[in-house]
C-alpha cells in the first residue's frame, strides 16, 4: 500500500518513497496495458488503428482452421482471405474489384503462405518488400515447411516472422492470439502508417 510520509530527517525514509513511488508507476503501466489488451486496438503512438488482416493461403482446410481460431479467440480483427498469389497482390495494389479501399482495406499485417501454385508466397513477399509504399507492412509466414533455406530465403527477402503451422487447433488458436496480441496491440507502428498505406 502506498504510503504518504514526509520526506525528511533520513535517507531510509527518501528509499521508501522512492519504493513507493516505483510501485505506483508500474501500476499505473500494467494497468493502461490490460485495458488496451481488453479493448483489442492497437497503440501507435496514441492513435488507433484499425485491425485488418489479409490471409494468403490456398489450401481450404487450411483457411477453415484459421478463420476458426481466429474466431475462437473472438479478436477485434477484420478478416479478408485470398486464396493465390495473384490475388494476394491485386488486393494489396488495389486492382479490379480490389479498388474499393473501404470494402478492402489495405492490412496491418499479412499472413503468408508459402507453397501456392503460380505467384507463390516467396513472390509475394519480394514484390511487397520491393514496393515502397507496402514495404512496411508486418509479412508473417505461416507455413508448414521446415526447410532451412526457405526460412532464410524469407527473411533475406524481407519477412517480419516465420512460424511453422501448428499441427492442432489448439497449438493453432495460440499461435494466432499470440500473432494477434504482438503485432496488433504490442507493437507500435509509424505515426500515420495507415494513411501512408491508402495513396491508391
Amino acid at each position: 500500500m502506498y504510503r504518504d510520509e514526509r520526506i525528511s530527517g533520513g535517507g531510509e525514509k527518501v528509499k521508501l518513497y522512492a519504493l513507493n513511488l516505483q510501485i505506483v508507476l508500474k501500476s499505473f503501466l500494467v494497468n493502461n496495458v490490460l485495458l488496451s489488451l481488453l479493448a483489442g486496438s492497437s497503440i501507435i503512438n496514441g492513435e488507433n488503428m484499425s485491425n485488418t488482416i489479409l490471409l494468403v493461403e490456398d489450401n481450404p482446410m487450411a483457411i477453415e482452421l484459421i478463420i476458426s481460431a481466429f474466431n475462437d479467440k473472438e479478436t477485434d480483427n477484420s478478416i479478408h482471405m485470398v486464396q493465390s498469389g495473384e490475388e494476394a497482390l491485386d488486393y494489396l495494389f488495389g486492382n479490379d474489384k480490389y479498388s474499393a479501399r473501404n470494402l478492402y482495406p489495405i492490412p496491418s499485417i499479412v499472413l503468408l503462405d508459402l507453397k501456392m501454385s503460380g505467384i507463390d508466397g516467396f513472390d509475394v513477399l519480394e514484390k511487397i518488400k520491393n514496393t515502397p509504399i507496402l514495404k512496411r507492412i508486418p509479412i508473417i509466414v505461416l507455413s508448414s515447411s521446415k526447410n532451412n533455406n526457405d526460412i532464410k530465403k524469407c527473411f533475406d527477402l524481407g519477412a517480419n516472422s516465420y512460424i511453422r503451422k501448428p499441427i492442432s487447433f489448439e497449438d493453432l488458436v495460440d499461435t494466432i492470439e499470440t500473432i494477434n496480441t504482438y503485432w496488433n496491440t504490442i507493437n507500435i507502428f509509424p505515426v500515420n502508417y495507415q494513411d501512408k498505406l491508402s495513396i491508391f
